[in-house]
């Protein structure tokens, strides 16, 4: 008897077939309410976990990677790529249904609010792909 025979529930799951990363991700995504409610920070909204799992399937598919997704204080749900040294790409989904978009490279920062629905666009995957590029 297979592990999925076993447990019905998981073969049903919706990270089926995707990779680890991301599946992991999506994870942490579906654990942000409990997390917003044990740090006691505003719960996201349905909507703020809905745009912050479009976007991160979107980001996963620009860059293939582990991101870390967790609730902020302010019911939002940030997704963080992994830094490179002096490099940083962020995305926020905040509750009104928009999406901040952080880069840091060497000393400069760019920041960008775009609504949700419109990412990823231009400005996100160029941060994304900068992460792809060795230092």
């Amino acid at each position: 008897m297979n592990e999925k025979s076993q447990n019905p529930a998981q073969a049903n799951s919706p990270i089926d077939n995707v990779p680890a990363s991301l599946a992991d991700a999506l994870a942490d995504l579906r654990a942000a309410r409990q997390e917003a409610a044990e740090e006691r920070f505003a719960p996201p909204s349905d909507a703020t976990i809905q745009n912050a799992e479009r976007l991160q399937n979107a980001m996963h598919a620009i860059l293939p990677c582990r991101y870390e997704v967790y609730p902020t204080p302010d019911g939002e749900i940030a997704i963080d790529a992994p830094a490179k040294p002096r490099t940083a790409v962020i995305a926020i989904c905040e509750p009104g249904g928009n999406a901040l978009r952080f880069v840091h490279t060497d000393a400069r920062k760019k920041r960008r609010r775009f609504p949700a629905a419109d990412l990823p666009n231009e400005f996100l995957r160029d941060g994304l792909l900068s992460l792809a590029i060795p230092a």
